[in-house]
């Protein structure tokens, strides 16, 4: 147990030594996309995306009829 809490107190000093390794990236400075990842984005956006029934959903819990879990 005591070897369990200074690993941890450890990891934690060496952490806030380094800090975060992530950079957080504004959506909007993305740009110009290829390779496999730009072809799945318009399959998905053209094949699924545009064509999902979203008012359909929206509806059905709008609407909903169910008032109890069972």
């Amino acid at each position: 147990m005591i070897l369990l809490l200074l690993a941890q107190f450890c990891h934690a000093q060496t952490y806030d030594k380094i800090g975060l390794l992530e950079k957080n990236v504004p959506v909007l400075s993305v740009e110009n996309i290829t390779g496999f990842f730009r072809h799945r984005m318009e399959v998905n956006r053209n094949a699924y995306l545009k064509r999902f029934p979203i008012n359909q959903y929206v509806d059905f819990v709008v609407n909903s009829q169910n008032i109890a879990w069972n």
